[in-house]
């Protein structure tokens, strides 16, 4: 793409970024490029159709952009009013210099763009494979399609750049895939059940696979390697940084399992952090400890270890510590109640249980529940389901399961319609003499969720577990907390689902008044107390209550 490159000895020559001004390493010359001209609120800018912008902390590239659409400035966010066509014409980029802090965001024009920079060993060999081989079907996948686009097109850069008597005649050339007269293609798709539908994937390539949805990488999963298993030679590429405890995470971990059978066909490779030199601004090498803190001073550490470290633990902000995250064990159900609820301990006499439901919300969830045992410290996780089911059915297996755990404290999310249906029926018809109110201003049964008695809960929760006041076992559950994450300043699954979580959650509303542990104590003995459960009053924890009747 670059027909000239200066490397700039002066120091002193900088680009504004988010991060401060960083020092400009290399000035290139583009080869004559399409070109867009952006008219904007705050300005205007011409760049090349495949100029990557960053917008609230994601890539799209000029092409993808339409008027109305915002632009990150220097001062703001900044409404696109036109685009024209600026024709084809010489460009210019810059490579920023990497010694003194590693950043790829920088202002151009004013406007937060990003010379992105992807896998060329990985675009080298597809240009081998495309170039010398017939008859081959190449994929190329990413979260977005200008993902894969652009990784197409270090391709299309290397392919362009061989000798004429290398190249094998073109068929295809656009933007999406290319062909060749071998017979050999590469496509792009964005990953889902329709992806390269109509094609096999002789070798296929998923860049940053831990930044796709958990739920999309499934459906992908599904309909993909299925139609691979007729071929007589394939190759799947899968590239990642680390992001979580997500589906990246069970792909590496079995990869590196299978990497050390004999005759594997399986090969896991990683790039270490401290096996790259850095070199700070004087050109001097640091050692890997001095860049690791500067690293983690400047951007913290859950972005060193997800851009750096290969940690998958840390790599994210979940609710629960990483390093509690990673001791949880799950035990296998001892039993499961009317093939739905999940038992991991037997009831036991003179315990006192919790059980929690958070409904459905108009079919898109499912009705999660949990059954923890508050008799004494830690507490326990006994049982737990997530069921799509008729919400009609519920509240006679509640009542069952309930009535099987000692009568336990019913809690009922009653948000939706379905949740406050279920606690009227078992109030009104069931008689069930243990249901939660939230307190004396709601006469309704169940426990309504709002964003401060949410924060509550939550926080709740997050200290619980990570005091290792709360003992999970489920492995639905613990899975679920490995992709409750912090996203748009609100924890909640990254992807796929948070309902056990949440009935978790609900589980210790009773407790979110509390200002220390020892009002536990408090909190056991009035759940305990039989004058309390034979009078038919109240017990309150703070503004919290059950009311048995």
């Amino acid at each position: 793409m670059f027909v000239e490159s200066k490397y700039i000895l002066d120091y002193n020559r900088r680009v504004k970024t988010p991060f401060g001004y960083q020092r400009i390493e290399e000035i290139h010359k583009t080869k004559i490029l399409k070109s867009l001209k952006f008219i904007h609120e705050r300005g205007e800018l011409t760049v090349a159709e495949f100029h990557t912008f960053i917008i609230d902390e994601e890539e799209f590239q000029a092409n993808e952009m339409r008027v109305g659409d915002h632009f990150d400035t220097v001062d703001g966010k900044s409404k696109i009013l036109e685009i024209l066509d600026a024709g084809e014409q010489e460009l210019y980029d810059i490579t920023l210099d990497q010694s003194e802090f590693e950043n790829f965001w920088y202002y151009t024009g004013g406007v937060l763009s990003h010379n992105s920079g992807k896998s060329i060993t990985v675009a080298c060999y597809l240009s081998w494979l495309y170039n010398f081989h017939k008859n081959l079907n190449i994929g190329i996948v990413a979260n977005r399609a200008a993902q894969a686009r652009e990784f197409l097109q270090n391709v299309k850069d290397i392919i362009s750049r061989l000798p004429i008597w290398l190249m094998q005649g073109t068929t295809i050339w656009n933007k999406r895939d290319i062909a060749n007269e071998l017979g050999s293609r590469i496509l792009t798709d964005v990953p889902g059940s329709d992806a390269f539908r109509g094609y096999s994937m002789n070798v296929l390539v998923v860049d940053e696979c831990s930044f796709i949805k958990t739920s999309v990488w499934e459906e992908f999963a599904d309909s993909i390697f299925p139609s691979q298993s007729a071929l007589a030679w394939k190759k799947n590429i899968i590239i990642s940084t680390a992001k979580g405890l997500n589906h990246f995470y069970d792909i590496v971990q079995r990869a590196k399992l299978e990497d050390m059978q004999p005759n594997s066909k399986t090969a896991f490779i990683e790039v270490h952090w401290d096996e790259v030199p850095r070199y700070d601004s004087k050109g001097n090498l640091m050692e890997p400890e001095e860049f690791k803190r500067q690293i983690i001073k400047r951007y913290g550490r859950v972005y060193f270890e997800q851009n750096y470290g290969n940690s998958f633990v840390g790599s994210s902000e979940t609710l629960i510590a990483p390093e509690v995250l990673a001791e949880l064990q799950h035990k296998n159900p001892i039993a499961v109640w009317d093939d739905m609820l999940r038992l991991y301990y037997e009831p036991q006499q003179n315990h006192t249980y919790i059980m929690s439901v958070d409904a459905a919300k108009e079919g898109k969830d499912y009705f999660a529940i949990q059954v923890i045992d508050v008799t004494e410290m830690p507490f326990k996780q006994v049982a737990a389901a997530n069921l799509q089911v008729d919400y009609l059915t519920m509240p006679d297996f509640l009542y069952e399961w309930g009535a099987r755990f000692n009568t336990a404290h019913m809690i009922i999310e009653n948000n939706e319609g379905a949740g406050q249906s279920i606690a009227d029926m078992l109030v009104n018809h069931f008689e069930y003499p243990n249901i939660y109110y939230q307190d004396n201003k709601y006469k309704y049964p169940g426990f309504r969720t709002t964003k401060s008695t949410r924060d509550s809960i939550i926080r709740m929760l997050q200290i619980l577990i990570n005091s290792g006041k709360l003992e999970i076992c489920d492995k639905e559950t613990i899975s679920e907390f490995q992709r409750f994450e912090l996203v748009n300043d609100k924890y909640q699954a990254s992807s796929g689902h948070d309902d056990l979580v949440m009935a978790l959650a609900i589980s210790i509303a009773p407790m979110t008044n509390m200002d220390n542990f020892s009002d536990f104590g408090k909190f056991l003995d009035a759940l305990k107390s039989d004058e309390v459960l034979d009078s038919g009053a109240f017990f309150e924890i703070g503004d919290l209550a059950f009311e048995d009747f």
